[in-house]
């Protein structure tokens, strides 16, 4: 990983996130971006910083609806910071991911014309940078962004790429979303204390907090990087997914099967063993069945003695952004030697039992880590990453 960029209730820089999750609150407040009244679930977090058009008129593309916006903005962001490199237009490529993305752009602007585009963002990137290698677009629910992330590493270790810009955007607070997700019982009704819903492992908890968001990460061939002179921030040593786990809508297989078995592919797949992996950021979502079901995957491949965050406390689930800005969380981890805190985290569930880092930052040693993503309708992916050499 050679840079990143990102979207977020929380900012839109590396600084500006690692405040935020340092910080510990949760950044969510009342919906201003629709129509919430009378919904049993009228919070979220919003990005307050996305300008009208973002610069992507110059695409022919001004009509992108805001999840794209967000999801051109920030692979762009990835794109400036990955730095010069030279290399062919053809052997660079995207790779996104959406939930509910990409599925309002608007021909000449008039509304009766709207169709569904959900590969918007990489159409838009591919435009704007003149790349003709791969163009692909991932939909996995909330383990999007991870499987895109995942597939990019692939190409480039197999040789089919050179450069990838690789994430998930989502723009998900709008009244249909939060009636849905509501309706299956998934959301935080702390409406009236929208900085204390999000809280995820917490025994309090009753749901996650939705929000909207983008991150991209720009991954680049290791010797290539190296040979330019670019800081490389981290290294994909591992990745696996499974994608037919599912037993009913919102819930996976029996006692978390697939989840376990995405974790021990994605160790194979880095050659590693349990015990190398120093900590654990977490798909963590703040619901009770879900958080306890990670907590005993954790607990049964990793143990119960490694250390567990979730960025979701903060941020809330941005859904196919999660698991990129999950990663971006850990490069800030390396940087800093410090895993930040799980915000709201005031008691753990005794049914968690794994080590669910709370209220401080806590040291460590930077290492391998796993960052996990578990979606709706059985979907999954689990990403193992190693500090930048």
């Amino acid at each position: 990983m050679v840079g990143y960029g990102m979207r977020t209730a929380a900012g839109s820089t590396g600084p500006e996130l690692w405040s935020a999750l340092t910080g510990g609150r949760t950044l969510a407040g009342p919906v201003t971006l629709a129509d919430a009244g009378g919904l049993p679930s009228r919070i979220a977090c919003e990005v307050r910083e996305l300008q009208p058009d973002d610069g992507l008129a110059d695409a022919g593309m001004g009509h992108l609806d805001r999840a794209a916006r967000l999801g051109v903005a920030a692979a762009a962001a990835a794109v400036a910071s990955a730095g010069r490199h030279g290399h062919r237009n053809d052997r660079c490529g995207v790779v996104t991911a959406t939930s509910t993305g990409g599925v309002a752009v608007v021909a000449g602007g008039a509304p009766d014309r709207a169709i569904v585009v959900p590969d918007a963002t990489a159409a838009v990137v591919a435009l704007r940078t003149g790349w003709s290698g791969m163009a692909r677009s991932v939909v996995a629910a909330c383990a999007g962004g991870t499987q895109a992330v995942g597939e990019a590493a692939r190409a480039i270790a197999e040789g089919r790429a050179d450069l990838v810009v690789a994430g998930g955007y989502d723009a998900p607070v709008r009244r249909s979303c939060l009636a849905g997700f509501a309706g299956m019982g998934v959301l935080s009704r702390r409406n009236d204390a929208p900085e204390l819903a999000s809280r995820p492992f917490d025994d309090d908890r009753d749901g996650f907090v939705l929000a909207e968001g983008a991150a991209f990460l720009a991954l680049e061939e290791l010797g290539a990087a190296r040979a330019r002179g670019a800081t490389v921030l981290a290294r994909v040593a591992g990745y696996a997914t499974v994608t037919a786990d599912a037993s009913r809508r919102s819930a996976r297989g029996p006692a978390g099967a697939g989840e376990q078995a995405c974790l021990v592919a994605a160790l194979a797949d880095a050659r590693l063993s349990p015990g190398d992996i120093v900590h654990v950021n977490a798909h963590g979502t703040g619901e009770r069945r879900r958080d306890r079901l990670e907590a005993d995957v954790v607990a049964a491949v990793l143990g119960e003695e490694v250390p567990v965050t979730s960025t979701k406390g903060v941020t809330g689930h941005p859904l196919a952004a999660a698991g990129p800005l999950q990663a971006i969380s850990v490069v800030l981890s390396f940087e800093r030697a410090q895993v930040p805190p799980t915000a709201n985290c005031d008691r753990v569930d005794p049914e968690v039992h794994v080590d669910v880092v709370a209220r401080s930052p806590r040291p460590f040693a930077p290492g391998p880590v796993v960052a996990n993503a578990f979606g709706f309708g059985g979907h999954s992916g689990c990403l193992v990453l190693v500090p930048g050499a």
